[in-house]
């Protein structure tokens, strides 16, 4: 975060907005999709705690908060919601009665 922060101050001009920005970490899998070889049996111990890390943040600051660069920036797929009605039917009022 060091890194990106002076970064981001070396490439700050005035004038000019920024959208987003990323810092990137390579080799981050899930230790239950993690494919060991002989020479390395196990997830090393450093990925289980930035893992841990990753975790609490997402948990503090919202789901997709922080990602690895594998799950990628754009979504490929969303609903349609240009029909969504803005009445959300949050109250039993708001549903319609049927009479029999």
């Amino acid at each position: 975060m060091a890194a990106a922060q002076r970064g981001a101050k070396h490439l700050f001009k005035e004038g000019y907005q920024f959208l987003k920005s990323g810092v990137g970490l390579v080799d981050i899998v899930d230790k239950t999709y993690l494919q060991s070889d002989m020479f390395t049996p196990a997830q090393p111990p450093k990925a289980d705690a930035l893992m841990s890390v990753m975790d609490s943040i997402n948990a503090k600051y919202g789901t997709g908060s922080v990602h690895t660069a594998a799950e990628g920036v754009k979504k490929k797929w969303a609903m349609r919601q240009s029909y969504r009605s803005p009445s959300y039917t949050t109250s039993w009022n708001a549903l319609p009665k049927i009479q029999c």
